[in-house]
C-alpha cells in the first residue's frame, strides 16, 4: 500500500462527483496546530485538467440556456444549504488554515453575502438600448455567458475567495473550474459537495464546479477552452503572458 493510500485522500471533483482515478502525484495537507500531516491531496496532470474543463464546458452549454429565474432559485437553495453548514465549514477552515473559529465564521459570513448578492443578479444582467445616439444610429448592449471560467484562489481565505467569484460566475450562466490552494483545499471541496446536494440542481449542474488542485502547465487552461480567469493574489508578469496564451 502506498503512503497516500494510508491517509485520507482529497481527490478532484469532476463530472458531478469525486474523481476515481489514481493520481500520479499527491501533496501533504498539514494540521497547523500540531504540524502533522492530516490528509493528502491529489495533484492534477494535464489530462485531468482537460477532463475538468471538458466536463465544465459540457454542463455549461445547458446551464447558459437556463432561465434567470431558475438560476436564482438554485443559488438561493445553495445559500440555504451553505448557511446551515457554516459551522462545519468554519471548522474545516480552522483545521487546515489555522485561523481561530470566530475568524473562520466571519470568513464564511462574508462569502455568504456574495451568494446573497448573486441571488439578485437578474436585475444587473439587463441589457440597454439608446435610440438615435447619432444620426440614424441606435446603440444596444446585451449581457451573455462567456463559457468556462477559471478561478485560482489563495491560501489565506480558502472559502471566502472562491465564494467571491463562483456564485457570480454561475449566476451569470457560466461554468466554473476552481483551482484552490493545495495547502487548505477541503473548504472548496465542501462547497462543491454543497452544490451536489442541491435539491433544485438540473442534471449535471455540479459539473459547473469542476474541482482540481495543483497542475503542471498552467497554459493548458487557456488552450483547452477556458475563456476567462479570476486570480486573487500575486502573479508574475511572465505567468500572466502564459495564462493569456501570449
Amino acid at each position: 500500500m502506498t503512503e497516500h493510500a494510508r491517509s485520507e485522500l482529497l481527490n478532484h471533483w469532476i463530472d458531478g462527483g469525486p474523481w476515481t482515478g489514481d493520481p500520479a502525484r499527491v501533496g501533504d495537507v498539514h494540521n497547523p496546530a500540531t504540524g502533522e500531516v492530516a490528509r493528502q491531496v491529489a495533484f492534477a496532470s494535464g489530462a485531468v485538467v482537460d477532463a475538468a474543463v471538458e466536463a465544465a464546458a459540457k454542463a455549461g452549454r445547458g446551464w447558459s440556456a437556463t432561465s434567470l429565474t431558475r438560476r436564482t432559485q438554485v443559488l438561493f437553495e445553495f445559500r440555504e444549504i451553505l448557511n446551515a453548514r457554516k459551522a462545519d465549514l468554519a471548522a474545516i477552515i480552522t483545521s487546515e488554515h489555522g485561523k481561530v473559529r470566530s475568524d473562520a465564521l466571519g470568513e464564511v459570513s462574508r462569502g455568504l453575502e456574495v451568494v446573497e448578492f448573486a441571488c439578485g443578479i437578474p436585475h444587473l444582467l439587463k441589457g440597454g438600448f439608446s435610440s438615435e445616439v447619432s444620426r440614424g444610429v441606435d446603440v444596444y448592449s446585451i449581457r451573455q455567458p462567456l463559457g468556462v471560467v477559471a478561478v485560482i484562489s489563495p491560501f489565506n481565505f480558502p472559502a471566502m475567495v472562491p465564494l467571491w467569484f463562483v456564485p457570480i460566475a454561475i449566476a451569470c450562466g457560466n461554468a466554473v473550474v476552481l483551482k484552490p490552494s493545495e495547502k487548505d483545499p477541503s473548504a472548496s471541496l465542501h462547497l462543491a459537495e454543497a452544490f451536489a446536494f442541491h435539491p433544485l440542481s438540473p442534471l449535471g449542474f455540479i459539473l459547473l464546479f469542476s474541482l482540481f488542485w495543483k497542475f503542471p502547465g498552467r497554459e493548458r487552461l487557456w488552450t483547452v477552452g477556458v475563456v476567462s480567469f479570476a486570480i486573487y493574489g500575486i502573479i508574475r508578469y511572465s505567468d500572466l503572458h502564459v495564462l493569456r496564451g501570449l
